[in-house]
């Protein structure tokens, strides 16, 4: 395949970049384990990473990582409910900002890419 020269300058450039899912930790399941890992290859591939999470093993990012936490209503008896008010919330708080990516992982409503995994 081809590349005009100027193409290839865009395509070099770095991208801001985030990742919008509920947890990120190695000692919880696979896709948190795998979300914590491609944002320290982004990151040190030169992208702005941004996390959008309600709970981050402080470990799992790299410096220079910004983290949103993201906060949804809860209420008592209704744990059901907790995907539900955790993609609302997050596609709110992502709505305030401009990403050139936007990588959703399991039940969350506002992403470019989305990285369907198993669980619950």
């Amino acid at each position: 395949m081809l590349y005009r020269a100027d193409h290839l300058e865009e395509m070099e450039r770095t991208m801001k970049i985030a990742l919008n899912i509920e947890t990120i930790g190695a000692h919880r399941g696979g896709a948190e384990k795998y979300a914590g890992m491609l944002v320290r290859w982004l990151a040190a591939s030169g992208h702005e990473v941004h996390v959008f999470a309600r709970i981050v093993d402080e470990a799992e990012l790299p410096a220079g990582t910004d983290f949103h936490g993201v906060r949804p209503a809860t209420f008592p008896g209704m744990g059901w409910l907790r995907s539900y008010q955790f993609g609302r919330a997050s596609a709110k708080a992502l709505s305030k900002h401009h990403f050139d990516l936007i990588v959703g992982f399991v039940k969350v409503w506002h992403q470019h890419a989305y990285v369907a995994v198993g669980g619950a």
